[in-house]
């Protein structure tokens, strides 16, 4: 496995020929595996970028905000391009994800820490459509995010995936502290 860092930007491969692009936003550091919150972008290639390629990328090109485990990196299934460029991690905050329970009845506005992806700091009720609104709550495989991502990919159109908003409304800075 390539080592991985905050800001780095990776290939994605998608069922349907090509890449998409994401860059790691938040990730727990040390070794082990690790739970990192990806933000993707509306861009599909035919081949794997060079850095310099994608400096013009930023937030109004993201589409589709997730955390995933590592095994796609892991296992260089998931190229590392190189860093972002003009990467600086308080752009990229760690977003307030919506979780719509079971019942269908409750939901929540879920926080976790910005350093750490796997702990949550708090719990906050919401009304459904406002979780809905947030990226979905969840952590996704590799096969999965691939799966999505070509979906979200090739049809401009979808704007709803399981109930939530593409991307999910970004919240600013300032809400993602409890």
């Amino acid at each position: 496995m390539a080592k991985v860092d905050l800001g780095d930007l990776f290939a994605v491969p998608l069922k349907s020929g090509g890449y998409g692009i994401g860059v790691i936003a938040r990730m727990k550091k040390g070794r082990g595996a690790k739970s990192i919150v990806g933000y993707f972008f509306d861009l599909k290639l035919d081949n794997i970028p060079e850095p310099s390629d994608l400096s013009d990328i930023g937030h109004s090109q993201v589409r589709y905000i997730t955390q995933f485990g590592d095994l796609g990196l892991h296992e260089d299934r998931w190229p590392i391009i190189g860093p972002m460029p003009n990467w600086d991690q308080e752009d990229w905050p760690m977003p307030v994800f919506g979780k719509v329970m079971l019942d269908g009845v409750r939901a929540e506005k879920v926080y976790y820490d910005p350093s750490n992806p796997e702990k949550w700091t708090n719990f906050e009720p919401c009304a459904i459509e406002e979780a809905r609104a947030l990226p979905q709550d969840g952590l996704a495989g590799a096969r999965a995010i691939e799966t999505v991502l070509d979906k979200i990919l090739n049809d401009p159109e979808l704007d709803e995936l399981a109930g939530h908003k593409i991307p999910g409304r970004l919240v600013p800075v300032e809400e993602c502290r409890p």
